[in-house]
């Protein structure tokens, strides 16, 4: 992976199990789900396995300075929350990433809706979530072996819209630094959009970056 060059990410064959779906609904014992719920989230899983076209842009940037809640990476990007120094203390580089599935399960949800089957769309849309988790870890396999050939390892996921933990206390990261992380990527044709709310379209898309942290090699 050469700093500062924008790649892609293609996951292989997504498997989406519906037991995950099912317990995001609240579903505790899976013996115990009705016979039409069950076939419904079984379908919603086939349909979200077939429909999904899931791509990854990244691109792997030096960090300048992380202090006073500041991440700052070369070329002036600035991401505010307060976590980053518990997190990123030790990290020297960062990958920053856009992650979707694509529109097709959009479009899908809205003719669910529009048909009244809304059984099917909220299904479809845990399935959705189910399939951005499946490959965001195929994603996370991916740069691993990438940066460990470079002599370092991953630290956790963190993205905007989202609060860590420091100290006990809540540290949110504004949604609003979308807007600086999609800058990155100013000089690629993404296939998702920030709206002016800074969420996103196709809705199945993730956005972070994970930091890179040396390896300490023994003599």
């Amino acid at each position: 992976m050469n700093n500062d060059e924008c790649l892609e990410f293609r996951p292989g064959e997504i498997a989406i199990r519906t037991d995950p779906m099912l317990r995001i609904q609240g579903y505790k014992n899976l013996d115990r789900v009705r016979p039409l719920i069950k076939k419904t989230a079984r379908d919603m899983a086939r349909l979200a396995a077939q429909t999904i076209d899931a791509v990854v842009h990244y691109r792997q940037l030096r960090i300048s300075e992380c202090t006073d809640g500041n991440l700052i990476l070369e070329g002036g990007t600035v991401f505010r929350c307060d976590a980053f120094s518990k997190y990123h203390a030790a990290s020297q580089q960062v990958v920053v990433f856009v992650l979707t599935l694509g529109k097709g399960l959009d479009e899908a949800g809205m003719n669910f809706s529009k048909q009244q089957q809304l059984l099917e769309q909220l299904f479809l849309d845990t399935a959705g979530w189910v399939g951005v988790e499946a490959v965001n870890k195929q994603f996370v396999v991916h740069i691993k072996e990438q940066v460990l050939e470079q002599g370092y390892r991953l630290t956790r996921r963190m993205g905007p819209g989202y609060t860590f933990k420091k100290d006990g206390q809540d540290c949110p990261w504004a949604l609003e630094d979308q807007k600086p992380l999609f800058a990155l990527f100013d000089d690629t044709e993404l296939p998702v959009a920030m709206l002016e709310s800074c969420a996103m379209m196709p809705r199945m898309s993730r956005t972070g970056l994970y930091g890179l942290v040396p390896i300490q090699t023994r003599n």
